[in-house]
């Protein structure tokens, strides 16, 4: 049962990929958010890949009223996640102890999706030409942090 159970491991998280800091290559399974670009995936801390959370003072409009833009992305990345197995696969080194990873959860690029919506912004250490175009795609439309 323990050699089972340590190659379902293996399978799940790449057989000698992780970096010295034991983080994985890549990660598969049900996600735990803790914040608009945080979550948590079989015990792994992953931050999406080349996004940032918009800034601590934006609103976003809800049918309620306007809202806190992180607190309507955390909730955004739930909605986004609920009931589905996410994959990342990490980018780069570790940060915060967290895998900085591009995950998908069937439809795509989950940080390519908050962008799109509105929910996150490009992060200012990334040159990502897809990111940028959903960006600046999302500011014209008026989404998200950027309806103001």
């Amino acid at each position: 049962m323990r050699i089972a159970s340590a190659l379902v491991t293996v399978a799940l998280l790449g057989s000698g990929d992780a970096l010295a800091d034991d983080v994985p290559a890549r990660v598969l399974g049900p996600a735990q958010v803790t914040d608009g670009i945080t979550m948590v995936i079989r015990d792994v801390r992953v931050r999406l890949w080349g996004v940032a959370l918009p800034s601590a003072d934006a609103q976003c409009p809800t049918e309620s009223g306007a809202v806190d833009c992180r607190d309507a992305a955390r909730e955004h990345l739930m909605w986004l996640t609920e009931n589905r197995y996410i994959l990342c696969h990490r980018q780069d080194s570790a940060t915060d102890d967290a895998m900085l990873a591009k995950c998908s959860a069937g439809e795509g690029d989950i940080g390519s999706l908050m962008i799109t919506e509105g929910f996150a912004v490009v992060a200012d250490d990334v040159n990502d030409e897809s990111y940028q175009q959903r960006q600046e795609q999302a500011r014209t439309e008026g989404r998200g942090v950027w309806s103001q």
